[in-house]
């Protein structure tokens, strides 16, 4: 009985070697950086770019957005508003970490060769909030995502939203690549973009605290 045990402990530990499994998405490179240790958790950063990811599938055109904050959960609102009224046509809810809504700040920070922020001060876009989303329509959608890649112009923007699991996040530090799925594509309104960046920002100490070292 004893050596039957073995066997089955040795095969488990053997199936938890952190690695790509198959059809965990399309992977991208990782390149990873320093190791610390958080509250007896061994945390690993990476930079990957999603730029070599796929473009999602799934197309969604928004006219207001939101956010919505619970402990340990963030949620972002995209929606189409009926025409003529308030009233909502439908409603996608994108359910993210704090720390996936950290990535969106620092990649709305980077963007190149002008930030949101520089948009703004230049005089280009204006800020623009959306009027709050209270009632879920009947059209409702609920996905999970971890990281966003965005584009901006003057006048429209671009979210892709991705989605890795627990198993493609622990293979990073040894596989040096994350397996994504893409999630959906967000046209939307730069304008309102920014008044959404802004909300998030406005979470403030509810979120982790963003690092800006890079990977060596």
């Amino acid at each position: 009985m004893s050596k039957h045990r073995n066997v089955e402990l040795a095969r488990l530990q053997a199936m938890n070697v952190p690695r790509i499994r198959p059809h965990e998405g399309s992977s991208v490179t990782a390149v990873v950086g320093q190791s610390a240790m958080v509250n007896g958790v061994m945390v690993h950063s990476a930079a990957i770019n999603l730029a070599d990811a796929p473009v999602p599938e799934r197309k969604y055109a928004a006219n207001a957005c939101g956010v919505v904050y619970e402990p340990g959960n963030v949620q972002l609102l995209f929606a189409q508003r009926r025409i003529g009224g308030d009233e909502l046509r439908s409603l996608l809810v994108i359910q993210m970490s704090p720390a996936g809504a950290v990535r969106l700040l620092a990649a709305a920070a980077q963007l190149s060769p002008h930030s949101l922020d520089d948009l703004v001060q230049q005089g280009i876009v204006q800020v623009e909030r959306s009027r709050p989303i209270t009632v879920e329509p009947a059209q409702t959608v609920e996905m999970a995502a971890g990281f966003c890649l965005f584009a901006a112009g003057p006048d429209m923007a671009t979210l892709d939203f991705y989605q890795a699991s627990a198993f493609a996040l622990s293979a990073v530090p040894h596989a040096k690549k994350l397996a994504v799925d893409p999630v959906v594509r967000i046209d939307i309104r730069t304008s309102l973009l920014i008044g959404l960046v802004e909300q998030l920002r406005e979470l403030g100490p509810k979120l982790p605290q963003m690092t800006t070292e890079s990977p060596k």
